[in-house]
């Protein structure tokens, strides 16, 4: 019966990518949900980072959030693709700077220092210092800021 329905779910986002190719982007969640079911990891996190994208653009900025997290642990199911890793805490630390969360923008950014140092990428590492660094100044902790901006 699981794997049932997980081929159902693919057989239903298929054809919703077939039916409405010229408007998929009116579709993306219910393409997530669906290719998400069906344990489709690649095409469930292409389209939950395009419904989060589409999201943002229309200022639901939890509703984003609440994708890229989706989008996160669906990412693990893939061994984390360092260029979706980075894209999806790059756009969750803006977001959440752009709610006035700055400590879970400043967290964001420490995670992706962490996985920018195990993939040794140093322009990532760098960009997300200075986002973690700008979080905290947010938050008036300048000595902590300063010393993120310096730490390279």
């Amino acid at each position: 019966l699981v794997q049932r329905r997980k081929t159902l779910h693919g057989a239903i986002g298929d054809a919703i990518e077939k039916l409405y190719a010229d408007r998929l982007a009116e579709h993306y969640e219910v393409l997530a949900h669906h290719f998400l079911r069906a344990d489709q990891w690649d095409r469930a996190l292409l389209y939950l980072v395009k419904a989060a994208e589409k999201a943002t653009q229309a200022y639901a900025l939890r509703e984003a959030l609440a994708l890229y997290a989706e989008a996160l642990a669906v990412a693990r199911h893939l061994g984390d693709p360092a260029d979706a890793v980075v894209a999806i805490r790059r756009a969750r630390s803006d977001l959440f700077h752009a709610i006035g969360d700055f400590g879970d923008a400043g967290e964001e950014a420490r995670q992706l220092v962490e996985f920018a140092r195990r993939h040794r990428s140093g322009l990532v590492e760098a960009a997300a210092l200075v986002q973690q660094a700008w979080s905290t100044a947010w938050m008036e902790d300048f000595p902590a800021a300063l010393t993120l901006a310096g730490s390279r």
